[in-house]
């Protein structure tokens, strides 16, 4: 088999040690001839998920990711090899829409190091939960995590199979026993890791929260991305609907909402975003801070996919491309240019300031209104060229 990797993607130059210790000893462990149905937890490039579908020719095999983009690679790798998989994108063991089996034989994951404990919590019981009478959850986590790792499955009752200590890597394969099997599905649960509260600009404009999770950047502050857009952005917003590119833990809607004038007519905020996670935390977050604001959750692999699948025109497109310093190939620019088209009213981007110098110094249709550098940052505001003039 031969796999294509991305350098945004767990595990860019090469398949990991740790998962290809997981695959020793699934081939070593596991009957292929008692296994029909096969879930990868945090898929990535698909690695796990494809070679499942490869020695297990005759299973039905999916994978989940909160990274859409992870999700595409894995479809790709799939068809690379010649093997069929359902990638979807979800958190834990759960799919954002489409629609998964309701149990498994074998769920495998290469466990998050960076989750936080009830996350890991969270990720094992909802496995455990999905599980057959005779199924198996096999994983590898790293090995600073060993006594938080075996905490948890002395807490989920689990039953192990095999517990191997590698160099670097745990491996282990164990069975749920009954009072393992609790599927936890509100959010954020045992994502949240802190509820903060902010303010935009100085103290003198309005408080939010921020139910913060596990995992995404701004937990506990604003991202510096974030204050120079909000101090960039003109409060003098029309009213209409507003897309959010990379909202992380929902900072840069709140900013900008809580900023701008009480009588502005919101008819909805769309959170787009790779990330499901970050997709959800955002619109959580903006639906805390006020309950009656439309909000909408559109995944999306880049910004201009999510700008062309909107129907109706967008009053304000905030773009939030957070501490990426790669440049934007000229393709992107194009397709992103041609989609911004849809928005009627103002464009922000905020970003590395290596990454904003490498953008174009105009867009088509718009009319640069305001520059704000912050700590290495830029933030830019367009307004659309018939309302600036």
């Amino acid at each position: 088999m031969s796999f294509a990797l991305s350098q945004e993607l767990f595990s860019s130059y090469s398949i990991d040690t740790g998962t290809k210790q997981l695959i020793d000893l699934l081939s070593r462990r596991i009957d292929p001839a008692c296994i029909r149905r096969v879930l990868d937890i945090g898929c990535g490039t698909g690695v796990l998920a494809v070679t499942m579908a490869k020695h297990i020719p005759h299973a039905s095999v999916y994978a989940l990711d909160r990274d859409l983009l992870a999700c595409a690679g894995t479809a790709y790798n799939a068809q690379a090899n010649q093997v069929s998989v359902t990638a979807a994108p979800g958190i834990d063991a759960l799919p954002h829409q489409e629609r998964f089996p309701d149990s498994f034989d074998l769920i495998v994951s290469n466990l998050p190091a960076k989750a936080g404990s009830p996350v890991l919590r969270r990720i094992i019981s909802n496995s455990l939960a999905l599980l057959g009478p005779d199924g198996r959850f096999a994983c590898v986590i790293v090995s600073p995590l060993h006594e938080t790792f075996t905490t948890l499955l002395d807490e989920l009752h689990c039953e192990v199979e095999q517990l191997q200590q590698h160099q670097r890597h745990i491996t282990a394969l164990v069975r749920p026993a009954a009072a393992a099997r609790e599927l936890e599905t509100t959010f954020p649960g045992s994502y949240l890791r802190l509820t903060s509260s902010h303010t935009a600009g100085d103290r003198r404009d309005p408080a939010y929260e921020v139910d913060a999770v596990y995992n995404l950047p701004g937990f506990d502050t604003v991202p510096h991305q974030v204050k120079s857009m909000a101090a960039a952005f003109p409060e003098d917003l029309r009213p209409g609907r507003f897309l959010f590119w990379n909202a992380g833990q929902g900072h840069l809607p709140l900013q900008i909402l809580s900023r701008s004038s009480p009588d502005l007519s919101i008819r909805e905020v769309i959170i787009a975003d790779r990330d499901i996670l970050a997709g959800k935390t955002a619109s959580h977050n903006i639906r805390k801070y006020d309950p009656n604001i439309p909000v909408t959750f559109q995944p999306a692999c880049s910004i201009a996919s999510a700008l062309r699948s909107l129907q109706a025109d967008i009053s304000g497109c905030f773009l939030d491309f957070g501490d990426k310093t790669s440049s934007v190939s000229s393709e992107d620019i194009q397709a992103l240019s041609s989609a911004l088209m849809s928005v009627n009213g103002i464009v922000g981007i905020a970003g590395k300031s290596s990454l904003i110098a490498s953008l174009p110094a105009k867009i088509p249709g718009f009319v640069k209104i305001r520059s704000k550098k912050s700590r290495g940052y830029r933030s830019l505001v367009y307004r659309r060229a018939e309302e600036a003039s």
